[in-house]
Order: structure tokens, then C-alpha cells, then sequence
């Protein structure tokens, strides 16, 4: 799906159906070794939160994005490679663009990513199979 940022920028985020089990571990261990740091981190811990959330957010922007025209040069004048070659780019991006791919990612966050289900949210009680618990 092609995407139109605030500056004019296009980028382009892989179809969401094309999401493995390996991008939702992926995201996992970088989520995990963030709460690591946090852990490691006692007295700067929420410093180091939100560095760790952020982190994770930028490894799902690099893992979703396909393709993108940015319309102005990056401040050290290196070319604009897609952020999975090179993820410090996405630091290139103005405040503004950051926080539109931000919102647009979110969705994916939550396909990898589901909060927990109740079993009420799920159980079909048209079912004619009895609860183990029966």
C-alpha cells in the first residue's frame, strides 16, 4: 500500500497478509532485548524505555517498508537506501514524516503483536463440542 507523508514523501508498506511468524519473532527478540536493557538499566529506566520502544518501532518501519521517494537530502548527504539496508536513515526522516509512518505502521504492530484474547471473545457458543471444563 503506497502512502503519501507530510513533506510529500511516498513510501510504499508491504501488504500486511505478507507478515510471517518470523517478522512476529523478530519483532519479539528486539522487544525482548529491550526490556533487557531496561532491566540492565536501573537507574535511568524509563530513559531507556522509551529508547527501547522506539528501537522496536524503527525495526518494524525497516521490516514494512518496501519502497520510498523522500523529496529532500538527508542532513550528511548519504542516499535515501531503504531503512532495512540501512535503518539510521529512518533518523533522516523529518519530524513530521516520522510521526505520519509512525501511525501507519500501527496497524502491523498489531497483527504481530495481538493483545491477549479472552476466551469469551473467541468461544462460539453454537459450538456443539462441550467445554473441556464440562
Amino acid at each position: 500500500m503506497r502512502y503519501k507523508l507530510p513533506s510529500g514523501a511516498k513510501v510504499t508498506i508491504r501488504d500486511l497478509d505478507t507478515l510471517k511468524a518470523r517478522d512476529t519473532k523478530a519483532l519479539m527478540a528486539k522487544m525482548g532485548k529491550a526490556a533487557k536493557a531496561v532491566q540492565d538499566a536501573a537507574d535511568d529506566q524509563e530513559d531507556t524505555l522509551a529508547e527501547a520502544g522506539i528501537g522496536a518501532l524503527d525495526h518494524l518501519i525497516a521490516l514494512l517498508v518496501t519502497d520510498w521517494d523522500i523529496p529532500y537530502p538527508t542532513e550528511d548527504g548519504r542516499p535515501w537506501l531503504l531503512p532495512k539496508l540501512d535503518p539510521s536513515l529512518i533518523d533522516e526522516l523529518t519530524g513530521p514524516d516520522y510521526g505520519a509512518l509512525m501511525g501507519i505502521v500501527q496497524p502491523a504492530q498489531e497483527a504481530l503483536m495481538p493483545r491477549s484474547m479472552d476466551p469469551g471473545e473467541y468461544e462460539d457458543l453454537d459450538s456443539p463440542t462441550v467445554p473441556a471444563s464440562a
